[in-house]
């Protein structure tokens, strides 16, 4: 897992982003494209207190995920996703983990994330990593649940 870097990056994270969003199950029926344009992902993430990583098997990106910056406190992991080939091979808590970790060496004390109303699995595997539901939204008629986590030393 390491920092994503856009000449060796951005084709394969674009292709693993359309992917998601012709493979429901990505989303559990619901995702939406990543914005990867040129500097997107240094403006967006790596330039405003966040980070964007991506995991590799081989030469295949397999999994890339944000850490984005709420506010001073708080921090938002988004951008979650993993090829469908590796789905539940442990990438997805290694990504999660991974980035939780860029979080606190940011020094945010508190991290939320979005999971789809209908998406149990991810759901699971945010309780189990220690979020637990504090609200719920809906986008586009879709519903997902806010989790938060508190980062503690």
């Amino acid at each position: 897992m390491r920092r994503f870097e856009q000449k060796k990056d951005l084709k394969k994270a674009q292709d693993l982003n359309k992917l998601a969003v012709l493979t429901p199950a990505i989303g559990a029926g619901y995702s939406e494209r990543i914005e990867l344009d040129p500097d997107h992902i240094k403006q967006t993430y790596i330039e405003n207190k966040g980070e964007f990583l991506v995991v590799y098997v081989g030469r295949n990106l397999v999994a890339m995920g944000a850490v984005q910056e709420k506010d001073n406190r708080t921090a938002v992991i988004s951008q979650v996703q993993i090829h469908p080939e590796y789905w539940m091979h442990g990438l997805a808590e290694t990504l999660r983990n991974g980035l939780e970790g860029k979080a606190r060496e940011l020094e945010y004390r508190k991290i939320l994330t979005e999971v789809q109303r209908e998406n149990r699995v991810n759901q699971a595997l945010c309780e189990k990593l220690g979020f637990h539901t504090v609200n719920m939204i809906t986008k586009d008629g879709t519903d997902f649940f806010i989790l938060e986590k508190e980062l503690k030393d």
